[in-house]
């Protein structure tokens, strides 16, 4: 069958590191490019998933995101395929193997920005970069609580103080009474940011993109002129 051959192709090309063969495989196989595609873009995900059940090592698991994304290039397959890959990768492999394969993310910036993959990949790479928990969704409990007041703080502050103090044994230094006054208008802002990053797709809505950019700059600029 198509997908057979396809298979057989992708194999060969991995095993001598050329896309000549799955190139031959493609236009060889009837169908419309479409068909075809959709056919070569299982091919890709049923093979990681073989590597993976292997226990492949991530110098493999690099080679192989870099196949994909050559054969995105030659036309052969989706856009979307090399995102798929990766995301199926990081739900699949052990943390310490996550940490060396998202290197590979990190070093392919430009080819992700580009317009052959920008439009397919950025809700990939959005959920790759922020706010992942181990199952791969979103922390949305993950909510910091700050205070809107500075009345507020301040009593939690001195409760603060207070049940420290009763902790203190004696011979101790009281380390408080020279601490930093408090900027209440940055902590407010700070903590904002939270929000965006427990749900980051808020950043697709113009507003709250506009917020966050305008609280960003000016917590940056807050915390480099301190």
């Amino acid at each position: 069958s198509h997908y057979v051959y396809q298979q057989e192709c992708l194999q060969k090309t991995l095993e001598k590191g050329d896309l000549a063969e799955l190139e031959t495989g493609f236009h060889w196989v009837e169908g419309s490019d479409i068909e075809k595609k959709a056919t070569l873009d299982q091919v890709f995900r049923d093979e990681l998933t073989r590597l993976i059940s292997s226990g492949t090592d991530t110098a493999t698991y690099r080679v192989f995101i870099e196949t994909a994304v050559e054969a995105v290039k030659a036309e052969l397959c989706a856009p979307s395929i090399p995102f798929h890959l990766m995301a199926d990768l990081f739900d699949s492999i052990t943390i310490d193997k996550c940490e060396d394969v998202f290197k590979f993310v990190e070093e392919n910036v430009s080819v992700w920005k580009s317009e052959m993959f920008y439009n397919a990949g950025k809700n990939y790479l959005l959920r790759m970069c922020n706010g992942l928990n181990l199952m791969s969704q979103f922390h949305l409990d993950n909510v910091t609580v700050y205070n809107t007041k500075s009345e507020d703080y301040d009593q939690a502050r001195k409760l603060s103080v207070e049940e420290k103090d009763e902790s203190m044994e004696e011979g101790e230094m009281d380390d408080l009474s020279g601490a930093i006054p408090i900027d209440y208008n940055l902590y407010h802002k700070f903590w904002q940011l939270q929000d965006y990053f427990r749900r980051p797709v808020q950043c697709y809505e113009k507003v709250a993109w506009k917020t966050f950019a305008s609280v960003s700059e000016q917590n940056h600029g807050t915390l480099d002129a301190k």
